[in-house]
């Protein structure tokens, strides 16, 4: 009985904290995904392979060049 209690309040509290964080988030405008950014801070390039239902195609990032996911959708929706 006690340890089905215990389970019960630590699934509550999970819950409570998800809830937290979504309305927090929400508060804020943020959106899931948005804040990737892809930096390269190396001297050689950055390869990176983007694949979609239709098409495979290889970005190479030069050094100090950076990427946004945002930049990255927005690049593929006019393709």
């Amino acid at each position: 009985m006690l340890a089905e209690l215990g389970i019960v309040l630590f699934v509550l509290g999970i819950l409570l904290y998800l809830a937290s964080v979504y309305l927090e988030s929400k508060k804020e405008g943020k959106r899931g995904g948005d804040e990737l950014e892809i930096r390269n801070l190396s001297p050689k390039g950055v390869h990176l392979e983007v694949v979609s239902k239709e098409s495979k195609r290889e970005i190479i990032l030069g050094p100090g060049e950076s990427l946004t996911l945002g930049e990255l959708a927005n690049e593929e929706q006019r393709r």
